[in-house]
């Protein structure tokens, strides 16, 4: 009831949640086996809570919940032709691994991007061509414990594209061959101050600041106003397989979730927004030919 953030304002229902619950899962790693919401011993904590997010609720706090945009694929196209991602420098190439890693294989944009190493991407060619395939480590949803024993670890394969120049395969080989060789396994890499023909990064890895403004800044770059954080490119990843009507389990195959939570990225499009409109008032969806017509007319009268 009492806990604030530090601009004194109130925490949305949300949060309040997630702050209960990480106390508890403190107090559980510290060997306690505690249940806030469950337990009949916390029913004072659970209703106290249950009402103060109710309260919080009927204040407006929490409407607006702040998810990281997707990026449509008119936005991808307009990153590449700007230059923005590409290969034409050290720090494009770094940015367009990052872009096409999290993308391909729907990293979190959190400790996925930070500890992933190159012994996790393997090269290989079957009879569908050539791809680079993700082997998880660990991650939110797979600890690699006891209690994911029998849970395979998430693996993700993307294949070669046609275009060349845009090929996460082709861009992958040219970012491993300008890497000194006696980098880290980490995979990111910070470009050097004076690249050299052979060699373009340091041994020295990116920092987890400057690696996690990455989509930020590239989007930014591009002029696109909204919400964009690494995260987007793995809501971009599961939301694009959602519009093309595939499985829901083959979605989660390559997201690695294990519970319906993986729905939350059923993003609708400004289209599909429109004809749920039209249906409920009843209006017709307009014809091209009648589009041409009214465009022609408003062209002749200006």
């Amino acid at each position: 009831m009492e806990v604030r953030k530090e601009s004194g304002e109130n925490y949305p229902p949300k949060t309040l949640r997630q702050l209960v619950l990480l106390i508890q899962m403190k107090l559980v790693n510290l060997g306690r086996n505690v249940q806030f919401l469950s337990d009949p011993v916390y029913t004072k904590l659970k209703n106290t809570l249950d009402n103060v997010m109710k309260v919080r609720a009927s204040e407006g706090l929490g409407m607006l919940p702040r998810q990281a945009d997707v990026i449509t694929v008119n936005q991808e196209q307009v990153l590449w032709e700007k230059g923005i991602v590409g290969d034409s420098s050290p720090q494009t190439l770094l940015d367009t691994m990052l872009y096409l890693i999290g993308l391909n294989f729907a990293l979190r944009s959190g400790v996925e991007h930070r500890t992933l190493t190159v012994e996790q991407l393997e090269i290989g060619e079957n009879d569908q061509g050539e791809f680079i395939r993700y082997h998880e480590k660990v991650s939110k949803c797979n600890q690699r414990g006891l209690k994911d024993y029998h849970v395979a670890p998430k693996s993700v394969t993307a294949y070669a594209s046609d275009v060349s120049h845009r090929c996460i395969v082709q861009l992958y080989r040219k970012y491993l061959g300008l890497r000194p060789i006696d980098a880290p396994t980490v995979l990111y890499l910070r470009p050097l101050s004076k690249p050299r023909p052979d060699r373009w990064y340091s041994v020295s890895p990116v920092g987890e600041h400057t690696l996690s403004k990455t989509v930020s800044r590239l989007c930014a770059a591009a002029g696109f106003s909204g919400f964009y954080t690494n995260h987007s490119l793995r809501a971009t990843s599961a939301t694009r397989l959602f519009r093309s009507g595939v499985d829901e389990q083959l979605i989660a195959k390559t997201t690695g979730h294990r519970s319906n939570a993986i729905r939350n990225y059923k993003r609708i499009c400004t289209e599909q927004e429109a004809t749920l409109s039209r249906i409920v008032q009843r209006k017709p969806r307009k014809r091209k030919s009648e589009t041409a017509t009214m465009s022609s007319s408003s062209c002749e009268k200006s």
